[in-house]
């Protein structure tokens, strides 16, 4: 087995972090800013770490280091554990990840404040009380705890967080929280048709038909901008469509994919399709809302 130094446990640990957190090439400016440490120091590491068989790399602007099998074998045998099951990320401008390899949930169910002991990898000496704090699962960030650190014991690199935020995603199937009643306006209708049908089934939006083929998703939020630019009631619903692209989402996802395409297509509504990509239903930001809090029971 490959024998460590401290220091070189410390860029290995917070390499295997980034990279089970991000899914990609990570580069040693990354590792080094989370270690506080000079780049030119943590890129001879992980040179070395490299000629050892722990870490493989590749050249160009999206290049970088990602850790080998060996590499986490080695620091499982070394703890005894999975390499980690979540991170901990701890200060603000200058955040710090750790893997964190067991955690305990304390006076969740008391008057005091809920409160998250939490093992990790790595040196925990910078981290210092008040310090604000995020505790996320891995890969996916389905339970989330926000709050500060309360106490840190170096010597058996454990971390004591007050908990201010707990946020869980269940593992549901998108399709069965969405509303299957799908209300279809058609792109030559009316702006003055498609509110009123908004208005009547108590809806924000609809996907938009033209022959036979969706072109877009209307909003009240288009009919507002549509009255802003000049259009008047008699104008169509095609000419108002913001988007003419309809994000959709398969049925046998799960709702934190949901989750993550809603983010990042900056939209608050998908259209849910089965196996042959046809429409079967929709989902929103609110209904995910009304599960997470229980709310839809």
């Amino acid at each position: 087995m490959v024998e460590l130094t401290m220091t070189q446990r410390q860029v290995l640990e917070t390499l295997v972090t980034l990279y089970e957190e991000k899914k990609r090439m990570i580069k040693s400016k990354e590792v080094a800013r989370i270690l506080g440490k000079d780049e030119g120091t943590v890129r001879n590491i992980i040179v070395w770490l490299k000629n050892v068989g722990l870490v493989e790399s590749r050249t160009g602007p999206l290049g970088g280091y990602i850790p080998t099998l060996k590499a986490r074998e080695l620091l499982r045998k070394s703890y005894s554990h999975p390499i980690a099951y979540g991170v901990v990320k701890l200060g603000d401008k200058h955040e710090r990840v750790l893997n964190i390899i067991s955690m305990e949930i304390l006076n969740l169910f008391s008057h005091e404040s809920a409160k998250a002991l939490v093992k990790v990898l790595g040196d925990t000496s910078f981290a210092e009380k008040g310090m604000k704090t995020r505790i996320e699962s891995i890969p996916k960030p389905r339970f989330i705890a926000e709050g500060y650190v309360e106490k840190v014991d170096n010597a058996v690199r454990q971390i004591l967080v007050r908990i201010t935020n707990i946020l869980s995603i269940p593992e549901v199937r998108v399709g069965d929280i969405a509303k299957r009643n799908i209300i279809f306006l058609e792109g030559n209708q009316t702006l003055l048709e498609a509110s009123k049908i908004l208005s009547k089934h108590g809806i924000r939006g609809a996907p938009v038909k033209e022959n036979n083929k969706l072109i877009g998703f209307f909003t009240a939020s288009d009919l507002a901008r549509a009255i802003a630019r000049g259009l008047t009631p008699s104008d169509r619903v095609r000419d108002a469509l913001s988007r003419r692209d309809i994000v959709t989402l398969n049925e046998q996802a799960d709702i934190f994919d949901a989750i993550s395409l809603m983010e990042s297509q900056n939209v608050g509504r998908l259209v849910v399709v089965d196996s042959s990509n046809n429409p079967v239903g929709i989902i929103t930001r609110t209904d995910i809302l009304k599960l997470m809090t229980g709310l839809n029971r």
